[in-house]
């Protein structure tokens, strides 16, 4: 029985790891016995590397909640959102026709689809900073 711990070597000199510095990760097992080993990550080019581009504590993603219902419908989709701001949503169908495109001007709007054909149809959010694709049923 093998316990192993990812250990980062860092080349830097600071705590902390800074942009352009290359990291390579080790995996460490010591065995019930006591034998231990210090082996490199598989990967393809023998250690997994990762480069920092920049500094990662200034990035603020925040996540947009969105909840649909009722979902599969017969074309009358409530979606509930928990901001507006510079949010945009477009509803595409199968092909990737876009259907509407619009910004909601409240937390909770209504899709109408009663006039197009049943399937499915993929409601796109976008917001600064991410963006969300949510399947839609039309029975």
């Amino acid at each position: 029985n093998w316990t192993s711990n990812a250990v980062a070597t860092d080349t830097s000199s600071s705590d902390a790891i800074q942009p352009d510095v290359k990291v390579f990760y080790y995996v460490f097992g010591e065995a019930n016995n006591g034998k231990q080993q210090v082996r490199p990550m598989p990967a393809p080019q023998g250690y997994w590397m990762f480069k920092i581009l920049g500094d990662p504590t200034g990035i603020q993603e925040r996540e947009l909640l969105v909840g649909v219902y009722p979902n599969p419908s017969s074309g009358l989709f409530n979606v509930n959102l928990d901001r507006t701001e510079n949010v945009r949503y477009s509803v595409l169908d199968v092909t990737g026709k876009v259907i509407l495109t619009n910004e909601p001007s409240s937390k909770g709007l209504r899709i109408d689809l009663r006039d197009n054909v049943s399937g499915l149809y993929l409601l796109k959010m976008e917001w600064e900073g991410g963006n969300k694709a949510i399947r839609l049923q039309k029975l």
